[in-house]
């Protein structure tokens, strides 16, 4: 079974923003966590997982051009680009 938590970590908590890694770090700490996926539709998003240890996945935002934002976000390191947030239950067990 998954569990829900919760972890808020906001430009408040800490000083550093994306791509750099130490919110992402501080809520897997904070959650307890040693692996994770981080979704996200910007390559410093996709930054930001490598550099924590989480697995970046990457999603077309509403709007966005798909074949663009998924050459953009595959070369930024996505291990997947996702079509939709809705896709993210194919990944699930």
């Amino acid at each position: 079974l998954l569990e829900r938590a919760a972890c808020c970590v906001s430009g408040d908590t800490l000083p550093q923003r994306k791509p750099d890694p130490a919110p992402l770090r501080l809520a897997l700490r904070r959650l307890g966590l040693r692996r994770a996926w981080m979704v996200g539709d910007m390559p410093d998003d996709l930054t930001a997982a490598r550099a924590a240890g989480a697995i970046p996945l990457g999603v077309v935002a509403p709007g966005d051009d798909p074949v663009a934002t998924t050459t953009r976000l595959t070369q930024a390191g996505a291990a997947r680009v996702l079509a939709s947030v809705a896709d993210l239950e194919e990944l699930l067990p």
